[in-house]
């Protein structure tokens, strides 16, 4: 992952408005112990950063990262486009991170899938290999046995309509209902809201 970083970090630079918000050079890095270590790429001046790192319960949720109190951004004494400014480079930091992590999740969850794989396939190796219902013992573990009953449907066809669930989710068709009301005609219980979302690039 520490390669994908610096590739981001590079086409980063390369551009010139990257170079004015004057990107922090130390990049991830692998330690002896093969432990990666996320560094900042931009810049953060320390007064603002000092709100998001702190003691739980006071600018920031701990535990969710929510900004809990926005006076103390407020009374941050800094010029108005310097405090927007290091704003903006807080947020692509954790874009940045928000990206990282959810790498690690999907490699996590790969992980998790072939392990239980094969966990499962050495479990049958063991039923092939051991007499059903007897127990036995070895010195990591106890195998034991415990009865179960399940129900075998190798065709689901061959089942009648009577012993077949029926499962109905519904939701509204916004993209409908938003033709319809563009349209100038009325939904009840909808209304069209016009919105600005803020875009940080």
């Amino acid at each position: 992952m520490w390669r994908r970083i610096c590739w981001i970090f590079r086409r980063r630079c390369g551009r010139s408005r990257c170079r004015k918000a004057s990107i922090e050079s130390s990049l991830t890095y692998c330690t002896r112990e093969g432990e990666k270590q996320m560094a900042t790429l931009y810049e953060i001046d320390e007064k603002l950063a000092n709100i998001f790192v702190t003691p739980e319960g006071t600018a920031v949720d701990g535990s969710t990262g929510e900004v809990l109190d926005m006076k103390a951004l407020d009374d941050l004494e800094m010029e108005k486009w310097s405090k927007v400014d290091n704003i903006c480079r807080y947020i692509k930091n954790l874009q940045s991170d928000i990206e990282q992590y959810k790498e690690e999740v999907d490699k996590l969850t790969a992980r998790a899938v072939s392990a239980q794989k094969k966990l499962e396939s050495l479990k049958t190796y063991l039923a092939m290999h051991l007499e059903a219902g007897k127990k036995a013992d070895v010195p990591s573990a106890q195998i034991r046995w415990r009865k179960s009953v399940t129900v075998s449907i190798p065709d689901e066809n061959m089942i009648p309509m009577c012993f077949m669930k029926q499962v109905i989710t519904t939701k509204p068709d916004k993209l409908a209902i938003k033709e319809l009301l563009k349209a100038g005609k009325a939904v009840p219980g909808a209304s069209l809201e016009e919105r600005q979302n803020l875009s940080i690039k």
